[in-house]
């Protein structure tokens, strides 16, 4: 398993108050990676020094598994804070600028990332006219001269509408699926993220919380009929007779998660309660990413 990103108790002080606090961020090959955080949770500081727009006050950071980080940082693409475009110049022109600038000699380049895009059709039409979704698509193809292997993009979707939102989570899944490219996307549009995102990264107050999987996330905001009684082997057996094998799970002595009848759980309820086997409570329980990530952070912040 190839790491694009690894670091090591990372972290930058700022007059001695901490943005972010000996963080262990680790990005794999291929992954589309949601960086989640509220404003002024870190997100950007943590950005800025993976490109090398900030030294760590500590810590270490390994690209594809190098410590040469001048060397390996060329490999990568970043929008960070908002995109430089020249507003009084044509999409082509910006682009060309920017070839010029990183010193990239495939000048026919240009035409195919503009397609790529979905600006291949704009002519002389000045940037200033573009719409945000236009302006964002220009940014990310400037980010994607010179062929990188990973692209960062902070906060994306900001400020865009939904169609806007949409281009870009079929635009980066697309160059994710087709050209290969690994994505790390910072952003606290967590519907959003939910819906192109294969692993994640929660940073609170400067803290990088915790990391997980899309499948990790699914099974824990998994829907339910939670069962509390303290009788578990009783129900256990009507739920043997009523429901699928593998369907439920005992959680604890007083705890049963059913992954059946989400939509019918007062037909569980009553074949429980027609045996003689009552119960303390039974709900439908399950959270979406938003939900989950509210939790976590209330959590923090209640400690």
């Amino acid at each position: 398993m190839e790491y694009v990103l690894k670091t090591t108790q990372l972290s930058k002080l700022f007059s001695g108050v901490p943005a972010v606090n000996r963080a262990n961020m680790n990005v794999k090959r291929g992954d589309i990676y949601g960086f989640i955080g509220r404003n002024g949770a870190g997100k950007t500081t943590m950005l800025r020094m993976v490109v090398g727009l900030a030294s760590p006050t500590s810590g270490e950071m390994e690209l594809f598994g190098s410590k040469d980080l001048n060397t390996q940082r060329a490999r990568f693409g970043s929008i960070i804070e908002a995109p430089a475009l020249y507003p009084f110049m044509t999409a082509k022109d910006n682009m060309e600028v920017q070839r010029r600038l990183i010193g990239n000699p495939q000048k026919d380049e240009i035409k195919q990332l503009l397609k790529t895009v979905g600006l291949d059709d704009t002519g002389n039409k000045k940037v200033r006219n573009f719409s945000l979704g236009m302006k964002q698509r220009l940014s990310i193809a400037l980010a994607l001269l010179g062929k990188p292997d990973v692209l960062i993009l902070d906060e994306p979707t900001n400020g865009l509408d939904p169609m806007g939102i949409m281009e870009i989570r079929e635009l980066v899944t697309k160059l994710n699926r087709e050209n290969g490219i690994t994505f790390i996307i910072s952003s606290h549009i967590l519907g959003e993220l939910s819906k192109m995102a294969t692993n994640y990264g929660i940073i609170n107050k400067g803290i990088l919380v915790e990391e997980f999987s899309s499948e990790q996330l699914e099974e824990r905001c998994k829907k339910c009929i939670l069962i509390k009684t303290p009788k578990c082997p009783e129900v256990t057996v009507i739920l043997d007779e009523i429901a699928a094998p593998g369907s439920y799970e005992v959680v604890d002595g007083n705890t049963i998660r059913l992954y059946q009848y989400m939509d019918n759980p007062s037909y569980v309820n009553q074949e429980i309660t027609r045996r003689g086997v009552y119960v303390d409570a039974i709900s439908v329980e399950g959270q979406d990413l938003e939900g989950y990530f509210m939790d976590l952070m209330g959590g923090i912040d209640r400690e």
